[in-house]
């Protein structure tokens, strides 16, 4: 049995492994990415609150500056509804003066915040890797 486990194991790591690759793979093709980029942008949350970008690949981060005053919320997969989600998976806080850089994994991006706020982002094909 414990074998069994051990061999489960490496080829969920193979399959995380090929999925990397083939998504980095996707881009490149796609003609949407050099050195993993897929946008680089700056815009103002308009006056319903949020605001969504979609790719042709799947996004493996993205890197998020909010020089404002408020918190900007990050929603993988997209934002759905007039209210930022204050918590649950795939929403991330960017606090007030701060930049981060968030794995997503998603055709999808949503960004909450207040009106006239402005953001700026960098989306990449490849995800970010830890920092220890």
């Amino acid at each position: 049995m414990n074998s069994q486990r051990v061999l489960v194991a490496e080829l969920l790591a193979e399959l995380r492994a090929l999925h990397l690759t083939m998504t980095e793979y996707a881009a490149r093709l796609g003609g949407r990415a050099v050195n993993n980029v897929l946008g680089v942008e700056t815009f103002a949350i308009p006056t319903d609150g949020y605001v969504n970008r979609e790719y042709g690949v799947a996004a493996g981060a993205v890197d998020v500056s909010n020089p404002g005053n408020n918190i900007v919320v990050v929603v993988a997969g997209g934002a759905s509804s007039p209210a930022a989600p204050g918590t649950g998976v795939g929403v991330y806080r960017i606090p007030a003066g701060t930049a981060r850089t968030v794995n997503v994994g998603t055709h999808q991006i949503g960004f909450y915040g207040t009106a006239a706020d402005v953001v700026s982002i960098q989306v990449f094909a490849k995800g970010a890797e830890p920092v220890t």
